[in-house]
């Protein structure tokens, strides 16, 4: 059916209304049969599609592969959601063949309790692809008119409840599709725990259905570093050094003041202070560390020896000395000439072996072939 040519015809019906006062019987009976058996077989299918859909649900939460899972299960929900549609759009397609001789008694007025199922035919007819729901919408358009047929579209609140709110694809909650993943598991016994942004969605979907308002969560405060637990004291005094000068006596002069404790028992640095370590010296506070009074020296290291002059007469050398030339290489893995004699009397008898059996297998051809040609003129004969 083109439903291009039917929605062309549906709006040229809008002129011809004024001329065609009643409903063509024959025609709306005959496509509103033929509407009920192809929603048969849409909704056979659609619950085989279902089977499916559910068999690829169980062996990716079997994997553990929960995102595939997921996409599935929102497939899924859409698919179920048109079940209901169906069986509705069927029993309505029911209740016109049945009421259609009054339909066509009262000529433009509307049955009022026929008044939802029309407009719930008009409002499916395009959504649940059905062609022949196409042609009947066009049909009884041309008798009712163009405002009454775009009624549903402006106000679906006129549209049956089933129909307005299952028939269109939505994008399903993340929350209803990890509840669907649970149920499909339950029913199979498969072992499905959530992840954690999946089990968050799952549970404020519960407690939107319970209607329980979830508040939003606290933001976390950002942490702040604790104060300084230690007392700071005054500034350590600032001692002139040159290179390799370092001061070796404490500064003249009165010693500095530092505040009264409490002091940290333990402190996880050593002990800091300018003065030697011999003390005396304040309690720690920021400076500068003890050096040395004299650079660093490296450690003595003994005179390179000369190489000897001469090889060791213990051990005879295998080869005459090179004088910085690299040894000739190894001999490992030549053959002897006698090997070498070996090996090609055993080839050249490899070699005659192959020359008679290939001897053998011309003739053994020969002779089948001659066996054929003797039957052939046996045949012939």
């Amino acid at each position: 059916v083109d439903t291009t040519a039917c929605i062309n015809a549906e709006y040229m019906g809008y002129q011809m209304g004024q001329e065609q006062a009643t409903l063509n019987k024959s025609l709306l009976s005959q496509k509103l049969r033929e509407a009920k058996a192809r929603m048969g077989m849409k909704r056979g299918k659609k619950l085989n599609d279902i089977n499916k859909k559910k068999k690829e649900i169980k062996a990716h939460l079997q994997s553990g592969n929960e995102v595939l899972a997921l996409i599935h299960a929102e497939t899924l929900i859409n698919e179920e959601r048109m079940i209901p549609c169906l069986d509705v759009l069927s029993m309505m397609c029911d209740s016109v063949l049945e009421r259609l001789p009054l339909l066509i008694k009262m000529g433009k007025d509307v049955p009022p309790d026929m008044f939802t199922t029309i407009h719930t035919l008009f409002y499916a007819a395009h959504r649940a692809n059905i062609d022949e729901l196409v042609i009947v919408r066009a049909e009884i358009a041309k008798v009712y008119g163009k405002e009454f047929s775009q009624a549903s579209e402006s106000d679906p609140s006129i549209v049956n409840e089933t129909i307005r709110e299952n028939i269109n694809v939505i994008m399903p909650e993340s929350g209803r599709k990890v509840s669907r993943l649970l149920e499909i598991a339950a029913d199979d016994g498969i072992k499905y725990v959530p992840s954690e942004k999946c089990n968050a969605d799952y549970l404020s979907y519960k407690a939107k259905i319970k209607g329980i308002v979830i508040p939003p969560p606290i933001p976390t405060p950002i942490p702040y570093a604790p104060p300084n637990p230690y007392p700071t004291g005054p500034p350590a005094p600032i001692m002139p050094v040159g290179p390799y000068s370092f001061p070796t006596q404490p500064p003249t002069g009165p010693a500095p003041t530092y505040p009264s404790g409490p002091y940290p028992s333990a402190s996880p640095y050593p002990p800091i202070s300018p003065y030697p370590p011999s003390g005396p010296y304040p309690p720690s506070g920021g400076y500068a560390p003890y050096m040395p009074t004299s650079p660093p020296t490296a450690p003595p290291t003994a005179p390179p020896t000369a190489p000897p002059t001469s090889h060791p007469t213990t051990a005879p050398l295998a080869y005459p000395p090179s004088y910085g030339l690299p040894p000739p290489p190894p001999s490992y893995g030549v053959p002897s000439p006698e090997k070498k004699q070996d090996d090609l009397d055993d080839f050249e008898a490899r070699l005659n072996n192959l020359k008679k059996m290939q001897s053998l297998i011309y003739a053994h051809l020969s002779n089948l072939i001659f066996k054929k040609k003797k039957k052939k003129k046996k045949k012939k004969k």
